[in-house]
């Protein structure tokens, strides 16, 4: 649709099918499906030959720019969003009561102040397997919730609200952009 369209419309009409016809499919229900699928690679490549498309990119050209450009966040960012999301729901007890016990602050596992108490990150539990443990939806979450508070240069996620967070998250991922892969 996206080949044949472009070019007889912009590049705003374009995004506005993208994310009307491609990209409302690709992030339903992401937060469930998505974590360590095998079908990542091939949703990657998909998205990458779309906003290719929307450019006017040659086949193999580099495509983090023109997510740049356009203003649209990539697959494995995107998941990784909602993963941060979900956890400040938890925390901030937005979400129904069976999950709230799923991630602790590490300031609320300690009596004493560390450094990665302070920077607001999560418990890591202790992990014996790979299919439940390592790669699970909870220990990918936390890892990729210390991972981006780390970088957050003193941001705490879990004190602001989800929309807030939402909108740094994407500034964050927006602005890595900007350096070629």
């Amino acid at each position: 649709m996206l080949s044949k369209i472009r070019h007889f419309v912009d590049v705003t009409t374009l995004r506005s099918i993208y994310f009307s016809i491609f990209n409302s499919h690709l992030i339903y229900s992401a937060l469930s499906w998505a974590q360590h699928s095998s079908k990542i690679k091939r949703i990657t490549i998909l998205q990458k030959k779309a906003i290719r498309l929307i450019k006017f990119l040659p086949r193999n050209s580099h495509t983090t720019l023109a997510f740049n450009n356009l203003n649209i966040i990539k697959f494995t960012d995107h998941i990784k969003i909602e993963n941060c999301l979900f956890i400040n729901k938890c925390i901030n007890n937005i979400i129904p009561s069976i999950f709230i016990d799923w991630f602790s602050l590490l300031q609320e596992t300690h009596d004493y102040t560390t450094r990665n108490s302070i920077a607001g990150t999560l418990t890591v539990p202790h992990i014996r397997t790979n299919k439940y443990g390592r790669f699970s939806f909870i220990s990918s979450s936390i890892n990729c919730w210390n991972y981006l508070q780390k970088d957050s240069h003193g941001i705490l996620f879990h004190s602001l609200k989800v929309n807030h967070l939402k909108n740094h998250l994407k500034k964050f991922f927006l602005n890595s952009y900007l350096t070629p892969d």
